[in-house]
């Protein structure tokens, strides 16, 4: 069955669906002979799947944070008789420096950045399939293909999925009981202003995709976002006085008004652009300390 498999609830881990999977690993173009890591082992399925791709010649690394995880991965590919493929159990953020550099790498959880050492392992001209969080600590992501030049990474997202959260150190720590308590009870109180937000008017036509789009598109405008899933919390600042609960039937304003007043430009502005997905990015990643400016249209 075209079915995500959900192996563990606690942490969460599970396979992914197989014609995602299909589509990454077309994504990937893995060759004959090549070497590949893989961020997030699961099951093993997939970097089973990769080792026999690869071929005999070719080695496949696959990394999990989670011992547990990490060895009924191991145990499944034994069974399966991979011999090409090593699970590590570690922290995937830096990488894996002594079996790069790598002819691709992909990641198989909602990763919050692109971290310097997966570019730095990627040779020149690989490819990396990257599942990149389109919201902080949300598992809506951008599911990109980027290939190394020379100083960055180039690339587009070619498709919208939804991923485990990645939890390696650098991972984004999700809302604190204490903070989401206070966002919540700020809701209990009352005192909010219920405007009808702009996309409200059309709801019954809208697709929770397309409302992901605004909130994304507000965050490329600087306000900040945080996920109480199934809402978010927009924000013009720091602090939480001046935000926005951003629900499918429409917007909940809490104190002064510049958060809804900031979010109504960016929606008109992404509207005049023809309301484009997160699906028509493009995308270059470069190191933070590179001179580079944002591209003309883009942010």
């Amino acid at each position: 069955a075209d079915e995500a498999l959900v192996s563990h609830l606690n942490p969460p881990s599970s396979t992914s669906q197989p014609s995602l999977v299909a589509g990454m690993l077309e994504a990937l173009n893995v060759e004959r002979g090549n070497r590949v890591l893989e961020i997030g082992a699961g099951t093993g399925w997939n970097a089973g799947l990769l080792g026999h791709l690869v071929g005999p010649k070719g080695r496949v690394d696959t990394m999990d944070i989670q011992s547990r995880i990490a060895a009924l991965a191991r145990s499944h590919l034994k069974f399966a008789k991979a011999r090409n493929v090593t699970v590590h159990r570690a922290d995937a953020t830096g990488g894996l420096p002594p079996q790069a550099p790598f002819d691709r790498i992909v990641t198989t959880v909602a990763v919050p950045e692109i971290f310097p050492a997966w570019r730095d392992q990627l040779k020149v001209g690989g490819i990396l399939v990257a599942t990149l969080a389109a919201i902080p600590g949300d598992c809506y992501c951008l599911l990109t293909r980027l290939i190394r030049r020379k100083d960055h990474l180039a690339g587009h997202v070619f498709m919208l999925p939804g991923f485990m959260l990645f939890t390696g150190h650098h991972g984004v720590e999700p809302l604190s009981k204490s903070e989401r308590d206070r966002l919540l009870e700020r809701r209990r109180e009352g005192g909010s202003n219920r405007p009808a937000a702009p996309w409200s008017l059309w709801r019954k036509y809208l697709h929770q995709h397309r409302l992901v789009d605004i909130v994304f598109f507000a965050t490329l405008g600087g306000m900040s976002c945080h996920t109480i899933r199934p809402n978010w919390w927009l924000l013009s600042g720091s602090g939480l006085e001046g935000s926005c609960l951003i629900t499918l039937e429409g917007c909940e304003i809490f104190g002064p008004a510049d958060a809804w007043d900031r979010l109504c430009d960016l929606y008109r502005e992404w509207v005049n652009l023809g309301a484009p997905s997160r699906q028509r990015c493009k995308i270059e990643i470069w190191p933070a300390a590179a001179d580079k400016r944002a591209p003309r249209g883009g942010w």
